[in-house]
């Protein structure tokens, strides 16, 4: 047995003999089998392929019946997965027990088929030559570099649905992963071409393990759930622009190293530190130019807004290219914190915890108000890139702990034995106050949010505004809907100017908008016109514009 493999094949157990009443794995017997499968009940069918897969590991099964039935098995677990999926995405966090369970479900059916595909590796390596002779037919090659691959497959499956509920993959997980592809480098298979049933497209172990790397090493706890799918998805096109070496490049500015003896996951190794020859990785990712990406984007089609897809995969290209280069000064910072969640919530509170006036005094029943002429009907369409038009009811201030903070940022702990709605990119308040005092909150952004099992909550938030920011709305001249807006000032230790902060997506830099009051007190103001300057940031919760002033 080959040594490199051993954390591969610790899982296996000694193979029985069947006996009668044994599940049978010849092929007219496994094809009525999965025919009698119900897909459509979920939770039926997971169980009776796990079932099927305990015993057949556990079994002396011919080489050619057991691949059969692995192979034939790929298409129902994806489709589970997929539908576990739907149950976690944009959920609240930490999971519940029903939608934990679910997901630990669906890592034991990967888990089960890794077990199974590496029975099928160990009789390749070990049966048929005992050895593994140095020299070996282009066919055992190809035989041994599929089977290798698709365990990295199944593993790096189990590493983004980890990284998709923001939970870390088992120590285990990358030890196998680095495993199998030292294994396939030093056979000198790790470049070889093959079919990849979830790409549906030609892939190489080599490139299947870069995929899990760069989706770890581009810390997908900063992006939102549907973000680190998008991530991983694209990847597998992206990393063909990625180099990676297991010889020293140290002295290479172009390659960083890469820490594989983490405890979690891999880590860039910190410049001006010198690596250990061993568990090191070089990666030289200066060729993934967004150019690139967005020509790989386009030709496995895209799903995002050209704006939104562009400040994805800046932020991507950060964080594969020069976080590296990072450096955070972190400090104990120890008290609770208020936190408001959601644009809406944040703007009523900004406004002296009232509702706009150009909301809460609108009748709903009438498309036009007595005092102006504005299509309230607009303002309570369901259309997602408006404002909703009621009030943010009911209010619900929550209390977390700050553990630490850098510039700009804190490091929250969520301590309650409840679940909390989070996701990347949304806009919060934030109040050190005891006093629930409108000019007491900061705005900031969810940046990062971790957890793991037996360990707390962890969200990351970056502060973008002082207390000076303001509640406003804006309307094109045009049209009669108004949007929620936050007027965030210059500051020095923020941004070179001031900024509006709005969720209405549809706006362009070079716009004119007018800014609306929210309140009686500046009603009589004078009307003021803005132009949208520079875009500063786009997420699929808000726009940011730096922005000038057309008149006083």
């Amino acid at each position: 047995m080959e040594n490199d493999l051993e954390i591969i094949y610790q899982e296996i157990v000694p193979q029985q003999e069947k006996l009668r009443g044994s599940f049978d794995t010849k092929k007219l017997a496994v094809d009525n089998w999965y025919k009698s499968l119900h897909l459509i009940n979920t939770a039926e069918t997971q169980e009776r392929i796990s079932l099927v897969l305990t015993e057949v590991n556990q079994l002396q099964v011919p080489y050619d019946e057991r691949k059969y039935l692995l192979d034939l098995l790929y298409e129902p677990v994806i489709s589970l997965a997929g539908h576990v999926k739907k149950t976690y995405l944009d959920t609240k966090f930490p999971l519940a027990a029903e939608d934990k369970e679910k997901v630990n479900n669906c890592i034991k059916l990967y888990n089960q088929l890794i077990v199974g595909h590496s029975i099928i590796l160990l009789e390749l390596v070990d049966n048929r030559t005992r050895r593994f002779l140095s020299i070996i037919t282009g066919r055992q090659k190809k035989e041994l570099a599929e089977t290798i691959q698709v365990i990295t497959r199944y593993l790096t499956q189990i590493v983004l649905t980890n990284f998709e509920v923001y939970n870390q993959a088992p120590s285990a997980i990358w030890e196998k992963l680095y495993a199998l592809y030292q294994f396939s480098e030093k056979k000198k298979i790790d470049n070889l071409m093959v079919t990849d049933k979830m790409l549906r497209a030609e892939t190489s172990v080599k490139l299947t393990f870069l995929q899990s790397l760069l989706l770890s090493l581009a810390d997908p706890y900063h992006f939102n759930q549907q973000q680190i799918y998008f991530i991983y998805k694209h990847l597998a096109h992206w990393a063909k622009f990625v180099k990676m070496s297991s010889e020293d490049k140290s002295k290479d500015t172009n390659f960083s190293a890469v820490n594989l003896t983490e405890e979690f996951m891999p880590t860039f190794f910190p410049r001006g530190k010198e690596p250990k020859r061993s568990d090191m990785l070089y990666l030289d990712s200066h060729e993934l130019t967004i150019e690139r990406i967005n020509e790989s984007e386009e030709e496995v089609g895209g799903f995002l807004s050209p704006k939104i897809k562009e400040a994805l995969l800046s932020q991507l290209k950060v964080s594969l290219a020069v976080f590296v280069e990072r450096k955070h000064d972190r400090r104990e910072f120890f008290s609770e914190v208020k936190i408001v969640m959601g644009i809406n919530h944040v703007h009523y509170v900004l406004n002296n915890y009232q509702n706009p006036e150009w909301v809460s005094n609108a009748n709903f029943e009438s498309k036009i108000s007595d005092e102006e002429d504005i299509d309230y009907g607009a303002l309570n369409s369901l259309n997602s890139l408006l404002s909703p038009s009621k009030p943010p009811e009911p209010l619900k201030i929550e209390t977390f702990l700050t553990e630490n903070a850098s510039l700009n940022g804190l490091s929250l702990v969520w301590v309650s034995p409840e679940s909390v709605k989070l996701n990347i990119g949304e806009v919060v308040a934030v109040s050190h106050s005891k006093e629930d005092k409108p000019n007491q909150w900061a705005v900031a952004v969810i940046r990062r949010i971790q957890y793991g099992d037996n360990q707390p909550l962890r969200v990351g938030i970056q502060i973008i505004s002082s207390h000076k920011t303001k509640a406003i709305g804006v309307m094109r001249p045009d049209e009669f809907k108004k949007y929620r807006a936050l007027y965030l000032p210059a500051t020095d230790k923020f941004s070179a100017q001031p900024t509006i902060l709005t969720d209405a997506l549809t706006f362009n830099e070079n716009e004119l908008l007018k800014i609306v009051p929210c309140s009686k007190t500046v009603a009589g103001a004078p009307e003021r016109t803005i132009r949208l300057m520079q875009n500063k940031e786009t997420t699929s919760f808000y726009m940011r514009f730096e922005l000038g002033l057309e008149n006083n």
